[in-house]
């Protein structure tokens, strides 16, 4: 909201004693903000959120197990106050990611620098995901039909077209929400209103023609080539390989799912009013579990007995044990 007043009318002294409760009021509410993310890097915790906030805080510093962790005490934030709002956070092989508004991808290097490697300042797309192949070529994916592409390591990004429809003969501009790796070496992206692309090079692209009527949110690659989507409604497709036909997993919610960690048994996927799934790898089953949250969980960390959660309302950590929380 816009301030109401004219700063410049303001006594100094009162200008200032404004600013510092602001900014101490900024630091209470840091971890309980609107939370895109949550990773480990070189033994720090990172928070990211809508706000344009980077937080770090040292893994040590997270005290045990419970159902939040708010306190704003310990938490640092990194990079400048002109940060875009952020989407998520996205571990690449040995580098850290960082995805927001205005198709924004940042880079995070020496663990407290924040590196703009793409950014158009005048855009309304976003970027909602990023995956590395061999070599150093990058791709990214987002709203409007956004397909980013880097050879160098992620240095450099140059938009291209996804999918043509050959009907209009213009690229389709559905939000692409999720782009993965299939084990045998293809390209699937999910999206909007079940949009589905396949790749064997990740520069011709085929539609899927599966009518699944979901918006999918996640893609994961399981073993011998199979994929999974995960989306609106709780709804949960699974296809055995490259351009193989889709089914419909039976799922105990109908809660939008947002979210995706691996653990020894299992995928876990989570979402909307604390949904949290667990797929069993053998039988490929969902499961439901108590996350011990209503809010919306958009990011999933397992870490030495418990599971963090980036939320709406900011970080929450409940205790976990693969074996006995799962099965």
């Amino acid at each position: 909201m816009k301030g109401c007043c004219n700063a410049l009318a303001l006594p100094g002294l009162l200008l200032g004693l404004i600013l510092s409760m602001a900014a101490s009021a900024a630091d209470r509410l840091a971890a309980c903000e609107v939370l895109t993310g949550v990773t480990i890097h070189d033994g720090e915790l990172l928070l990211a959120s809508t706000r344009g906030d980077v937080l770090q805080r040292p893994l040590t510093q997270l005290g045990p197990p419970s159902t939040a962790q708010c306190d704003a005490r310990g938490w640092k934030r990194l990079g400048s106050s002109s940060l875009p709002a952020w989407t998520g956070l996205r571990r690449v092989n040995e580098g850290l990611w960082l995805l927001g508004h205005q198709q924004s991808i940042y880079q995070l290097s020496n663990s407290t620098e924040l590196t703009p490697r793409h950014r158009q300042s005048l855009s309304s797309q976003v970027v909602m995901d990023l995956l590395a192949v061999a070599g150093d070529r990058h791709y990214a994916v987002g709203s409007g039909g956004l397909y980013l592409v880097s050879d160098d390591g992620g240095r450099r990004w140059l938009p291209q077209d996804l999918y043509i429809d050959p009907e209009w003969d213009e690229p389709e501009d559905f939000s692409l929400n999720a782009i993965a790796q299939l084990s045998t070496g293809e390209l699937v992206v999910a999206g909007e209103l079940g949009s589905i692309y396949w790749s064997d090079d990740g520069d011709d692209w085929h539609k899927d023609d599966a009518e699944l009527e979901s918006t999918w949110f996640g893609a994961l690659a399981l073993n011998d080539g199979a994929v999974l989507l995960f989306g609106f409604g709780g709804k949960v497709a699974y296809s055995e390989g490259y351009r193989e036909p889709w089914r419909l997993l039976e799922a105990p919610v109908s809660d939008s799912l947002f979210a995706s960690v691996e653990t020894e048994q299992a995928w876990l996927l989570a979402g909307a009013n604390g949904a949290l799934l667990a797929l069993d790898k053998a039988a490929l089953s969902l499961r439901q579990l108590t996350s011990g949250t209503d809010a919306t969980i958009t990011g999933l960390l397992i870490h030495e007995g418990r599971l963090l959660m980036s939320t709406d309302r900011g970080l929450r950590s409940v205790p976990f044990n693969d074996a006995a929380s799962l099965w």
